[in-house]
């Protein structure tokens, strides 16, 4: 980002928030959360105070079925989180 062109988009890759490193689902276990989860409340925050778009990469679980997920989400200035 530069003064003199903000950024007000900011793309994040897939699994932004813990990349690859994982050979099993007991090694990504530690790592996937809900959403809305502690993760997009930090980066909608984020997004909020710096009035910009973000576009994150999670591993997200669904408590209901246990099922995992390689979620991408949308936050930005004024909404909580939107899923992608």
């Amino acid at each position: 980002m530069s003064k003199n062109f903000p950024a007000r988009i900011i793309i994040n890759p897939e699994l932004a928030t813990t990349g690859y490193a994982f050979e099993s689902r007991r090694d990504i276990s530690p790592f996937v959360e809900t959403v809305p989860g502690p993760t997009t409340e930090l980066f909608g925050a984020l997004a909020r105070r710096y009035g910009v778009y973000i576009c994150l990469g999670l591993p997200e679980v669904d408590l209901k079925s246990g099922i995992y997920y390689n979620t991408a989400v949308h936050l930005e200035e004024g909404r909580e989180w939107d899923e992608a």
